[in-house]
């Protein structure tokens, strides 16, 4: 929950909960597994969501065929872009509902697993999206919703937290709730291999911040104090080291690690650094913003 005014910044100044609603798949080619888990839930029609750079690149392929080996019917919708904007989830939710669509799939980095939710969120929610702004704001459980990686930074795949830019007032704003993390995150080492390396910088640079935010919090909690502070150094170490190299094999280890250090992150991080990001520029790029501050 948010600091009440004048509440001080230190540990256990707060009840907080930890709390981790996503069920990880991980494994090299885990993407083909897809389709049986849509199948378990019931889902006949699946919105596939992601991007044109991914798209182009055949990255959702394996996984849609994985969707037709089980007999589920799939529609494409590509229309993502950096920073989504309110107008794009609107969007995705037009095209869901003419769809017929059960479940969404996001496949990408961060803005298309970003769309994917907050299309998961006004699906069963009646808009607009600005009204869910905060923290548990919506009431109904999100349109079932499966999430794929192909960048090693955001670890949008395991947060309860979206961010959508509000073009018209020059802002990001973050709707966060544990019902609004995905069911189910796909962590295949596969689907990151043929980033160029300067994504791979830029997003190793993401992972790395968000391990700083972990360290750096002022309301440690007693699931943080489990990890030692040399952990989390070890781990930052293991990102640069890889983020120098940025080979393919690095990337495997990334992933994990960019998961693991978001899953360190309090809420209260994330809304400092989107607020520090705003201050910058607000069209900036995460990645790039965070990079600038980690400098």
């Amino acid at each position: 929950p948010p600091l009440p005014p004048g509440a001080p910044l230190r540990p256990f100044s707060l009840p907080q909960t930890f709390q981790n609603p996503t069920r990880v798949i991980t494994g090299e080619g885990c993407a083909a597994e897809v389709g049986p888990h849509a199948a378990r839930l019931g889902a006949t029609k699946v919105m596939v969501v992601s991007d044109p750079g991914i798209v182009r690149a055949g990255i959702p392929t394996a996984i849609i065929d994985s969707l037709h080996a089980s007999g589920i019917e799939t529609h494409l919708h590509s229309h993502v872009e950096p920073d989504p904007r309110i107008e794009l989830v609107e969007e995705a939710l037009q095209a869901y509902r003419a769809f017929g669509g059960e479940l969404i799939v996001a496949v990408g980095g961060g803005s298309a697993i970003d769309v994917a939710t907050a299309t998961a969120i006004l699906a069963t929610n009646p808009g607009p999206l600005r009204g869910f702004e905060g923290w548990e704001k919506f009431p109904n459980a999100p349109a079932p919703l499966f999430a794929l990686p192909t960048t090693v930074g955001t670890a949008a795949e395991v947060t309860p937290f979206v961010v959508i830019t509000d073009a018209a007032a020059k802002f990001k704003f973050t709707i966060g709730s544990p019902k609004a993390a995905p069911l189910i995150a796909f962590l295949d080492p596969f689907l990151v291999l043929g980033l160029p390396p300067s994504i791979t910088a830029a997003t190793a640079m993401d992972a790395l911040t968000h391990a700083i935010e972990s360290y750096t919090s002022l309301l440690s909690t007693p699931i943080r104090r489990l990890d030692a502070p040399g952990a989390r150094f070890d781990l930052a170490l293991d990102i640069l080291q890889q983020l120098h190299t940025a080979r393919q094999s690095g990337l495997r280890g990334c992933e994990f690690q960019a998961l693991a250090g978001d899953l360190r992150v309090d809420p209260l991080d994330l809304e400092e650094v989107l607020e520090t990001l705003q201050a910058l520029d607000w069209a900036k790029t995460h990645v790039v913003s965070q990079l600038a501050l980690t400098q």
